[in-house]
């Protein structure tokens, strides 16, 4: 999945020479996951997570503040960058 988003973006980038101000990242469940994975690494205009995945530590634990490497879907990461605009729905 990480290589398919990350191919999606370098042929944006490269290919296309797509601004990173035009481009809005979109993931539905298990697509958010490389989703945040990207949003975490590279400039994007925005960030949709469409029924957006948790760790089985947050579902167990929801006011857990941390959960360090437990938290594979980790969109807490995404959504602390201030520099996005993000819409997480249900």
């Amino acid at each position: 999945m990480y290589a398919d988003i990350e191919a999606a973006w370098l042929a944006l980038r490269s290919r296309y020479s797509v601004d990173p101000d035009n481009i809005v990242l979109y993931g539905q469940s298990i697509g958010t996951v490389p989703t945040v994975h990207l949003a975490t690494r590279q400039h994007v205009a925005a960030v949709v997570l469409h029924s957006a995945l948790m760790s089985g530590m947050r579902v167990a634990f929801p006011r857990a503040r941390r959960t360090c490497c437990l938290d594979v879907f980790n969109r807490s990461a995404v959504v602390s960058n201030n520099n996005k605009r993000i819409c997480i729905a249900p």
